[in-house]
């Protein structure tokens, strides 16, 4: 969808609208239907005044019967849910994008925004390059170890990934890690020796798969990360005094499960 409107990501869709004029007013529509004038796809326009407006929902219907051309195999009704879904998760990241009387610029509002999908992007990375050495490691070693340590990584999850908080200036390759204040010792000790597993040699002595991974720098001075911690882990990935510190409904919200064996590093 978002090549209909001819942006890369969500984050472009402000200069979509104000630059290339994918937006029409409800007095616009008003007009355009009196005179018998229908939407078009090529060039999109909405009415993001309301989304729930005939004018969108022909639009809806166009792009639709234009999907089902390369995918017959869905009906038009599912891609006319998932286009107006499309829609309003575009609408709520316009509103952010627009500048409000007193606060910070559409420029910086853009650039907290796209630093927030490059974090998201990192920690996806993150994410797959660990799950997919734990999981090497744990079909390739007769050792339980790294099969535990693969079920912790699938818990954690992308949310439970530290994002990387910046390119340092000596390498841009190179990343200061932010630091989970919410994350066991546990836990992080035992991701950081999977990431200094990556590429090593299994016992059958081949190289584990995968490209080398950038290099992650763990300050003393870290970074905490501002983002809430992940609900519904194991008690012993959540660290003691950061849990202790919760008041008993926080604690109640956090959806603590019982907690797993997680092995122990030499």
């Amino acid at each position: 969808m978002r090549a209909t409107f001819g942006i890369k990501n969500d984050s472009q869709i402000l200069d979509a609208v104000t630059q290339h004029g994918l937006d029409i007013t409800p007095e616009e529509v008003a007009l355009a239907m009196k005179d018998g004038m229908t939407p078009t796809l090529d060039p999109i326009r909405i009415c993001w005044f309301d989304l729930k407006s005939p004018w969108n929902e022909e639009v809806g219907l166009l792009f639709a019967k234009e999907m089902r051309k390369t995918y017959p195999e869905y009906n038009e009704e599912d891609i006319q849910n998932q286009f107006f879904n499309r829609l309003t998760s575009m609408h709520k990241k316009l509103n952010n994008l627009i500048p409000k009387p007193g606060g910070p610029s559409t420029a910086e509002i853009r650039a907290v925004s796209l630093k927030s999908a490059r974090q998201r992007s990192r920690m996806n990375k993150i994410f797959n390059g660990r799950n997919n050495t734990a999981t090497i490691l744990a079909d390739s070693a007769q050792n339980p170890m790294y099969s535990l340590v693969a079920e912790m990584v699938s818990e954690l999850g992308i949310d439970g990934m530290s994002s990387d908080e910046s390119d340092t200036d000596d390498s841009p390759n190179s990343f200061d890690v932010s630091y989970m204040p919410w994350r066991s010792f546990d836990v992080n000790q035992l991701l950081i020796w999977l990431d200094k597993s990556k590429n090593r040699k299994n016992i059958y002595g081949n190289e584990v798969s995968g490209a080398r991974p950038v290099k992650r720098n763990r300050p003393d001075d870290a970074t905490s990360s501002r983002r809430p911690a992940k609900f519904g882990l194991p008690r012993n990935f959540y660290n003691d005094h950061w849990y202790n510190q919760l008041t008993p409904s926080e604690q109640r919200q956090l959806s603590v499960l019982p907690a797993i064996v997680l092995p122990k590093l030499s």
